[in-house]
């Protein structure tokens, strides 16, 4: 029986949240963790033409953004060096170079402090549960130290659209126009998005999808008490 619900995560410092995170996605990611080489199948949300009711995650509260700078290393095994040392569109990025063919990216990735992260979907919900359990890290550079999840709350609510649109209806996740209007969910502005997993196989494509990734506490109390 699928059930409308609401995540909290509890955090300890910093997380890196920039290149962006989606509930299924998470999911996903933890099955293949726990060693299935095929996670979205077991993937225990409601779908609606392959879309996952899964929101993106969203910053709770007010926030404090700020820069980590870090080497990254490009070795000419994986890319090579001459390729390695300009964007896409052809400008040379800053570097640090070593000897010979091996260089270094100094690169840098957005931080946020704030107290907790918030996402919704729609599916199991025992199942949800017993996923996410012991998740104790969240988003880019973990290994770091960012995206420390000291706690972790699940709360069922009623919402007919968790995952895809909040209670305003605005989209929360990037959603496919056509999957968006057979919802019957008011028209939005569209934008090229990858809405569908895994991403790196996925080609963009016309989407709503959210303008803002932080919420406010008013907002979070809304969607959970309608």
């Amino acid at each position: 029986m699928n059930q409308a619900f609401a995540v909290e995560f509890e955090l300890e410092g910093p997380v890196i949240l920039d290149r962006g995170i989606n509930l299924s996605g998470l999911l996903a990611r933890r099955i293949a963790d726990a060693g299935d080489p095929d996670p979205l199948p077991k993937v225990p949300l409601l779908t609606i033409e392959g879309i996952f009711a899964g929101s993106d995650v969203f910053i709770l509260g007010p926030v404090v953004d700020y820069h980590v700078a870090y080497v990254r290393s490009l070795r000419p095994t994986a890319m090579e060096h001459d390729l390695a040392l300009r964007d896409k569109r052809g400008r040379p990025m800053p570097q640090i170079t070593l000897r010979g063919e091996l260089k270094n990216l100094l690169d840098s990735r957005t931080a946020t402090a704030a107290a907790a992260l918030v996402a919704f979907g729609t599916g199991d919900l025992a199942e949800v549960t017993r996923i996410l359990a012991g998740l104790d890290s969240i988003g880019a550079k973990r290994s770091g130290g960012f995206g420390c999840v000291t706690d972790l709350r699940i709360t069922p609510i009623d919402h007919p659209h968790a995952g895809f649109a909040d209670r305003a209806v605005a989209p929360m996740r990037p959603v496919p126009v056509e999957v968006w209007r057979r919802m019957n969910l008011p028209p939005q502005p569209l934008r090229q998005r990858v809405a569908r997993l895994p991403r790196w196989a996925a080609a963009p494509e016309p989407c709503v999808s959210p303008r803002s990734w932080a919420m406010d506490l008013n907002a979070f109390e809304r969607e959970l008490l309608g």
